[in-house]
């Protein structure tokens, strides 16, 4: 046991030492540490001022996920598409991404071909697209569903498509292994994408429209495309047609002559086959006439809807 004058000198002898130790200072390599870091931390915080400065930057930065990028009705140059890309680059690729919309009003050489290879490496996780109110035209939407992995089967395109130049990159194609043995290109191992959206793309016209549905004819996970003002009139409706007569139906689809679910298993199962979704296909604001809509609606698939409100018909002569 110690007595009360021993601890007394003990904590007398512990608080000299802490007071010694603070008087001096801490030693040279703490001080050097401390030093390196208030550099590297002045870079960030001057590098981040600088970002933050730029327009672009915020623009791109607007929405606080890193797994949503949403630049809406802008209009880029070739320098701030640039830019663009290098943020794009910089923030969204580490982590996957689930839904991008890139409203910037160019074309693809312009700048929005830059983004394809990005929009590539996102293909099994993008489940939304959205690129509407750019200049896309035929070569970009070639491009582009090269990119995602969704190719054409050259046998099964329409006539109006064979004199039309290809423009697909056999040095980029898309990877082939991804898809099944036996299973045709566009489908649901090469892409999760469940919406595209290439409206007011006025020079898509008859040629891309073909081409993207083709691309996507047994692509199982797409429930919907919207393709408002893109160009498409009686010519490309009428070659269209096949396309979605042709179309399976999604997975897990049933309908009245090929259901085997019983109305009493559903009661069972607590399962709604009316309830799964179909495909949809947003045609408004096109130049479809009288002639192109009695072909998109014959025999028209139960699971598949189409809408064609605001036609502009064409005059004649």
């Amino acid at each position: 046991m110690f007595s009360k004058a021993g601890k007394k000198r003990a904590r007398d002898g512990a608080l000299r030492r802490s007071t010694a130790s603070i008087e001096a200072g801490p030693s040279p390599k703490e001080v050097q540490l401390t030093d390196q870091e208030i550099i590297v931390s002045n870079a960030v915080s001057q590098n981040s001022s600088a970002c933050y400065c730029d327009p672009i930057y915020r623009i791109m930065h607007a929405f606080p996920r890193s797994d949503i990028l949403e630049v809406i009705k802008c209009k880029f140059g070739r320098e701030q598409c640039k830019r663009a890309a290098a943020y794009f680059k910089e923030s969204y690729m580490r982590n996957p991404l689930r839904r991008l919309r890139l409203q910037i009003g160019c074309d693809g050489p312009t700048g929005l071909n830059l983004f394809f290879p990005m929009i590539s490496s996102h293909r099994y996780t993008l489940r939304t697209l959205d690129l509407s109110r750019n200049k896309l035209t035929y070569a970009d939407i070639v491009l582009l569903c090269e990119s995602l992995g969704l190719l054409a089967i050259p046998s099964s395109l329409p006539q109006s498509l064979s004199s039309v130049p290809n423009f697909q990159s056999s040095s980029e194609s898309p990877d082939v292994g991804a898809c099944g043995e036996g299973e045709p290109m566009g489908s649901t191992n090469t892409s999760a994408l469940e919406l595209i959206n290439f409206s007011y793309n006025i020079n898509i016209g008859n040629n891309g429209v073909l081409y993207l549905m083709q691309c996507l004819s047994q692509n199982s996970t797409i429930r919907a495309v919207q393709l408002k003002h893109v160009g498409i009139d009686d010519t490309g409706a009428c070659s269209l047609a096949p396309l979605l007569r042709a179309r399976p139906p999604p997975k897990g689809f049933y309908s009245h002559t090929t259901s085997p679910v019983t109305p009493q298993c559903s009661t069972t199962l607590g399962f709604d086959p009316s309830r799964i979704p179909g495909f949809f296909l947003d045609l408004n604001e096109n130049c479809i006439g009288a002639v192109g809509t009695c072909q998109l609606r014959h025999r028209l698939p139960s699971y598949v809807s189409l809408s064609l409100c605001k036609q502009r018909i064409r005059s004649v002569g």
